[in-house]
């Protein structure tokens, strides 16, 4: 508690000088929406964990609204720090015109109930919402959309989310779509990178994902064990642009006919992609629709498919039975990939914090594996970071300030010369700025951040990765820049 206190303390100081408030939850505050309603743009909420019986709205403001995770890159964290709907309606609410700059990070949000948006609903906004377990939700009427989270007129960016054992309750087996996520009318595209999307279901369409007149971007995303009545058991799309890039999508059923993937006026583009054990005995294919032609390159596709980039050979993943698929060795899917990946704003990182781009069948070549999985990488997770003091350890330090907004500095040790490069990336892994790129001696260091790209132009507020290579070694920090 002590310690929680005295990170509280410095953020407040860091606050002051940045012409923000951060506001706390429940010290300075008895709840969530309180301290929201009492908050303006740029704002922090920062929230401890507990329990929180509410249905909050964002009102409008661009804040960040987080858990403690925000500050200290703790994921046990997110399942502690609870926003607990009370089946009264959407337990988070966003509908008036908050942009990327409205954040919502670390939080566990459950037992919505309503007709759109259990967990969350995003109308007329374009959040971040990031390292987020989107649980136990439901939607309920004639024809309810996105038991998970419902988004219209959007371009949220949706990274790092568990969304799972949400249902959508329709009248009959004709209506009612979206198990975990549904989106609809957004022409700004919609990004979903690296989320598990798993034991949703739905009385109709559509049990993981559904898109209707929507342009989406999922990457990198596990799409498993979610159930709908008929057709686009895992994603659904009509009338919509979607590229679906390195994922995976498995052990999604249906009742009546089971397409994994099924389109309507829709053409979708995939990528690297492994779509496997969604059959039935019934003879459906993994991908299926009308009014539209997929394009697919390297992919592993149960059955096949009519293109001579697509494999059909058994992915051999870790352990299906479990919710498990992480490649084997000597898996197919293993540096299988197109090796051109420019283009595919790839993460850095997989799901399981291992590096999307590496050789991982040791021949000497770095190829993408298909899939949402890398397979065997050194064991490196982008929330680690080394805070030993021992003087013969590699140590990426925090940044300070953190929140930040003119300069922030960073700080590193060395316990011997070598190859060092230090950049920063936003959430998606898209570089930012190379701070450094050279060769340094044993020794500490450090460099000043002052927020700004490679053309020295200033970036938005957000949520940051720095991340340090020094030979061999990898170290990845969080730091949180406000304007």
């Amino acid at each position: 508690m002590k310690k929680i206190l005295f990170l509280l303390v410095l953020l407040i100081m860091y606050a002051i000088q940045l012409n923000a408030t951060i506001r706390t939850v429940p010290g300075d505050y008895g709840s969530i929406q309180a301290a929201i309603e009492a908050s303006v743009n740029k704002d922090t909420v920062l929230v401890e964990p507990n329990t929180y019986f509410e249905n909050i709205d964002f009102k409008g403001k661009n804040i960040v609204l987080g858990s403690l995770f925000l500050t200290t890159n703790d994921t046990s964290i997110i399942s502690q720090t609870i926003i607990n709907g009370s089946a009264s309606g959407s337990v988070v609410t966003i509908k008036n015109n908050e942009d990327s700059t409205a954040m919502l990070i670390g939080f566990t949000i459950r037992n919505g109930k309503t007709e759109y948006g259990g967990g969350i609903r995003i109308q007329s906004a374009s959040p971040t919402i990031s390292n987020c377990i989107i649980r136990n939700n439901t939607v309920e009427a004639t024809n309810p959309l996105g038991a998970g989270i419902y988004m219209t007129n959007s371009h949220s960016t949706i990274y790092s989310c568990e969304i799972m054992y949400n249902s959508a309750n329709g009248i009959n087996t004709s209506n009612g779509w979206g198990g975990g996520i549904a989106s609809t009318h957004s022409s700004d595209t919609v990004t979903i990178v690296n989320c598990k999307i798993h034991h949703n279901q739905v009385t109709s369409i559509y049990g993981g994902i559904g898109l209707a007149n929507t342009k989406a971007k999922i990457i990198g995303c596990e799409i498993t064990n979610n159930f709908c009545y008929s057709s686009g058991s895992g994603i659904g799309c009509q009338d919509s642009e979607l590229q679906l890039i390195n994922s995976t999508i498995a052990n999604n059923k249906a009742v009546s006919r089971n397409d994994a993937l099924f389109f309507i006026r829709s053409s979708p583009v995939i990528q690297n992609c492994v779509i496997w054990y969604n059959l039935d005995n019934n003879g459906y294919s993994n991908i299926y629709g009308w009014g539209g032609t997929p394009e697919i390159f390297f992919s592993n596709i149960q059955g096949g498919y009519d293109t001579l980039s697509v494999m059909d050979l058994e992915p051999m993943f870790a352990d299906t039975a479990a919710g498990d698929f992480r490649l084997k060795e000597n898996s197919p899917c293993i540096d299988a990939g197109d090796p051109d990946t420019s283009g595919l704003h790839l993460p850095i990182h997989d799901l399981f914090g291992n590096l999307r781009l590496q050789d991982g069948n040791g021949d000497g070549i770095s190829i993408v594996d298909i899939g949402a999985h890398e397979f065997a990488a050194p064991s490196v997770n982008v929330e680690h970071k080394i805070v030993t003091d021992h003087p013969n350890a590699y140590q990426l330090k925090q940044n300070y300030p953190n929140p930040f907004n003119s300069s922030t500095r960073i700080s590193y040790y060395l316990p011997m010369t070598t190859e060092v490069t230090l950049t920063i990336s936003n959430l998606l892994g898209k570089k930012i700025v190379t701070l450094v790129d050279s060769k340094q001696s044993k020794g500490n260091h450090s460099v000043i951040w002052t927020g700004t790209n490679n053309l020295n132009h200033k970036v938005t507020s957000g949520v940051y990765l720095c991340q340090l290579r020094a030979g061999d070694n990898i170290f990845n920090n969080k730091m949180i820049l406000l304007e």
